[in-house]
């Protein structure tokens, strides 16, 4: 198991700070904690508290309260800190961005099929933007309850989600009263970048929960298997003796068979409601994340039609960003102008010319 994320120390450093506590490291990922009187409802009335942050110092400390996704004690500081507001700004610590042509690295990472393609060769325009990371609780519910904190980031330039950038945040060194002037470059607005998140998130669950439902489906037809096997057993057996029954015994016989098949239906209808996977997510913070970036533009001409498109360079990602086909909206370095003005991958062209 790896070292608790440093999010997580934070998270719950700031907010035991925030409630006018005290927290002190033991070692690493285990920490004490004079639990000031905002919080002692979340720590059962306590005023002194071992927290151990990972798994490891839980399993070695075992008088250590796990604070890690899915404990009560870390949805009671969620849950506190949400009273304060979830949404933030923060200064990403990427060095000085200056003015400078990135014309080498788009020519390095995309190729343009135009009848004319335009490069400018002049510095590109540096400009303020934001990503808006959102940061939410899955919780993944049937016969066990699986919790986990997933992040994901959108570009409020490009609207696109930015894995690339999420990964980074882990070891992300930011400034949380950093004075960078407003983003300029905004094209989507924070409830947009919360859909479009959303998406994200769906796409991503979805073959983790595909997975988790396939096991759960072989558990479901497990028990199932078994129950039916117990009341085919229990069912033939009365089925016999009501055979044999005298007349007078016969009808208690009956009642016994239709008690039995009864419960045969409520205790598979139970298994189902067991078994049936009801994967849930909540928002659990929002944070802007403002620093400055390089713009470029490149024109594409073919037959009377001309599109402008504007490339970024990430200081952060320390790389381009990639262009989207926009008919298929997935990266691309490939791009080609068509002729009703469209700007498509390789792929989607392949398809046209199919």
């Amino acid at each position: 198991m790896s070292a608790a994320a440093p999010d997580l120390a934070t998270f719950v450093n700031a907010c035991i700070e925030h409630a006018g506590g005290l927290a002190e490291p033991i070692e690493p990922d285990l920490i004490e904690v004079l639990v000031p009187d905002a919080l002692r409802g979340a720590f059962g009335e306590r005023e002194m508290v071992r927290l151990a942050l990972d798994l490891a110092p839980a399993e070695a400390h075992p008088d250590a309260e796990p604070v890690l996704p899915g404990s009560h004690l870390l949805d009671g500081l969620i849950e506190y800190a949400g009273q304060f507001g979830r949404c933030t700004r923060t200064w990403p610590q990427c060095g000085p961005v200056r003015p400078r042509s990135i014309l080498g690295e788009i020519l390095r990472a995309v190729t343009f099929s135009a009848r004319r393609v335009q490069h400018s060769e002049a510095e590109a325009i540096r400009s303020v933007a934001a990503h808006a990371q959102f940061d939410f609780t899955v919780s993944l519910v049937s016969d066990e309850r699986e919790e986990v904190l997933t992040t994901v980031v959108v570009d409020l330039w490009s609207g696109r989600p930015v894995e690339a950038f999420a990964a980074l945040l882990p070891g992300l060194e930011v400034d949380p009263d950093g004075s960078s002037p407003a983003p300029a470059r905004v094209r989507v607005t924070l409830e947009d970048a919360y859909t479009r998140a959303c998406q994200a998130l769906q796409a991503r669950m979805a073959p983790r929960i595909e997975r988790l439902q396939g096991l759960i489906g072989r558990r479901l037809q497990a028990e199932t298997g078994r129950l039916e096997l117990y009341y085919r057993s229990t069912l033939h057996d009365l089925e016999k003796r009501l055979e044999k029954a005298p007349p007078d015994r016969a009808p208690a016989f009956q009642e016994k068979i239709a008690a039995a098949l009864f419960e045969r239906e409520a205790r598979l209808s139970e298994l189902t409601t067991k078994y049936r996977l009801r994967p849930s997510a909540r928002l659990a913070a929002v944070r802007t994340l403002i620093y400055p970036r390089l713009f470029a533009p490149v024109v594409l001409e073919r037959r009377g039609v001309r599109r402008e498109i504007e490339l970024c360079w990430d200081p952060v990602v320390g790389r381009l960003l990639m262009p989207v086909c926009e008919r298929c909206g997935a990266e691309a370095d490939y791009l080609e102008l068509k002729w009703d003005g469209a700007i498509v991958c390789r792929a989607c062209t392949a398809q046209d010319e199919a």
